[in-house]
C-alpha cells in the first residue's frame, strides 16, 4: 500500500512538505493506518510504504497495537538518483531539496540504526531477504 495514493484522495490538498500541511498529514496517516488494519483483519499481509517517521508513531499505534516500521535507507546520491528517475504525477513536491532534508532529518534520529535496512546498490532480493531474517529476530516490532 502506497502512502502517496492517499494523498490523491484530496480534491485540495497541500503539498506535504509544507509547514501548513500537520492537520492534513494527520489525516492522511489515519486514514492508511485504517485501511491497512481492515486488510490485515481480512488475514492479509500489509506492507505500508511511504515516508513514515518516527514522529508519526502515536498515530500508528492508534490503529494498530503492533507492527514491524523499517526504515529503508540509501545514501543520498542514490536517493537523489532515484527521485529524479520518478514521474512528477508521483510526487510533484520531491524537490533535490526537500530530499535532502528529508534525508538530514532521518539521519539526525536517534536509535533508529536497528530499525534500519540500507538499500544502496541492494537488489530488491537482498533487501528482501535482509527484512525476512531480522524480521523473524522481532528487529522491527513496533511498539
Amino acid at each position: 500500500m502506497t502512502t502517496d495514493d492517499f494523498y490523491r484522495y484530496l480534491s485540495h490538498r497541500l503539498d506535504p512538505s509544507s509547514p501548513d500541511s500537520n492537520l492534513q498529514n494527520t489525516y492522511v496517516v489515519r486514514s492508511f493506518m485504517a485501511a491497512a488494519k481492515s486488510f490485515t483483519q481480512s488475514g492479509l499481509d500489509v506492507y505500508v510504504d511511504g515516508v513514515i517517521g518516527p514522529w508519526w508513531r502515536s498515530e500508528i499505534l492508534k490503529a494498530v497495537s503492533y507492527c514491524n516500521y523499517v526504515i529503508l535507507t540509501a545514501d543520498l546520491p542514490s536517493i537523489l538518483e532515484r527521485v529524479a528517475a520518478r514521474s512528477k504525477s508521483q510526487q510533484a513536491s520531491a524537490s533535490p531539496e526537500l530530499v535532502r532534508e528529508m534525508h538530514r532529518q532521518f539521519a539526525a534520529l536517534d536509535n533508529i540504526s536497528d530499525r534500519t535496512i540500507d538499500t544502496t546498490g541492494k537488489s530488491l532480493e537482498d533487501v528482501l531477504t535482509e527484512f525476512e531474517q531480522r524480521s523473524a529476530n522481532d528487529e522491527f516490532c513496533y511498539p
